[in-house]
């Protein structure tokens, strides 16, 4: 799962949605900070998290709801779909 992020100057700000992912990414910080500083050769470099709101206020169950919803956010998908003669409700 990729989270979204934000460069703010020196500061790596990662977007999250709940608070499990806050615990997993407080477990990691000191190894992954290590590791980021001594690859990118920056000792000024800073990882912090910002909570954000759930954008999705309607559960997604079908098949064909799932296909829309990532339609949605790639529309590409429809693109290919179309040209492929491709079925959502299987």
């Amino acid at each position: 799962m990729g989270q979204d992020y934000e460069l703010r100057d020196k500061t790596v700000v990662i977007k999250i949605t709940n608070d499990v992912l806050r615990n997993v990414f407080n477990e990691l910080k000191a190894e992954l900070l290590i590791h980021i500083r001594r690859s990118l050769e920056n000792n000024e470099i800073k990882i912090e998290l910002e909570a954000i709101e759930n954008d999705d206020s309607k559960m997604i169950y079908t098949n064909k709801e799932k296909f829309n919803y990532l339609a949605e956010k790639h529309p590409d998908l429809l693109y290919m779909k179309d040209k492929l003669g491709l079925d959502t409700d299987f």
